[in-house]
């Protein structure tokens, strides 16, 4: 006898357990995790509805603004044009080198190309660059707000990505800001222009003047220690 044959004949011999109803077993664990995933399907899509529709409603989206903006800085949308109201007269701080702004910082400066000018406020504390007209301004940003930003209906405000940081970019209208020290208190209140405003490093930098986002994006770009 062949071992082919041998096999054939133990097998004819073994008496195999029977077979488990594993059909119906499969079909029931399935059914039970689909009725588990239900609920939490529905709740993902009520939450996508809800986010949806709060940016469509103009106090809701402001408030949505300010949860999801940026360190030390609000942004908030208001339904008519903001009143411009020249509160102090508030300067950028005291000029300084770049290594004495290094030195007085409390943060790693990010140093952008073409700074003619830099100025440091004890008040915040922030440190400013002056790009012929365009103002850099960076700061570590905390609970209290150093920029509050109010925009009117004719302002356009649209988030996005400063070479991947997180920011927003405000065109269009004039629209008001406040800029406010560590303690809270008002420093200057005034009608600004466009401006890019994002986080990077842990730190908050606000750019305004710049003419288009284009140009914002390129001043951002040339940021070095």
């Amino acid at each position: 006898m062949n071992l082919e044959a041998a096999l054939r004949q133990v097998g004819a011999e073994l008496e195999f357990p029977p077979e488990p109803q594993v059909a119906g077993r499969v079909a029931a664990r399935l059914s039970a995790r689909r009725r588990t995933r239900r609920p939490w399907l529905i709740a993902l899509a009520a939450a996508v509805l809800a986010v949806a529709v709060a940016f469509a409603v103009p106090p809701a989206r402001s408030a949505l603004l300010r949860f999801f903006g940026i360190q030390g800085a609000t942004i908030e949308r208001v339904a008519e044009r903001p009143v411009f109201t020249q509160q102090t007269n508030r300067k950028l701080g005291v000029p300084v080198t770049l290594e004495e702004a290094r030195r007085r910082a409390p943060f790693p400066l990010l140093v952008p190309d073409g700074a003619e000018r830099v100025f440091y406020d004890a008040d915040v504390p922030a440190v400013t660059f002056d790009l012929s007209g365009r103002l850099l301004t960076e700061f570590r940003g905390a609970s209290t707000p150093y920029v509050e930003k109010s925009a009117g209906p004719g302002t356009a405000i649209e988030q996005t990505s400063v070479h991947g940081w997180f920011g927003y970019w405000l065109e269009g209208e004039r629209h008001r800001v406040v800029f406010r020290d560590a303690r809270g208190r008002v420093l200057e209140s005034r009608a600004a222009g466009n401006v890019l405003l994002w986080e990077q490093d842990g730190l908050t930098l606000r750019l305004e003047g710049a003419r288009t986002k284009a140009e914002a994006l390129r001043t951002a770009g040339t940021l070095r220690p």
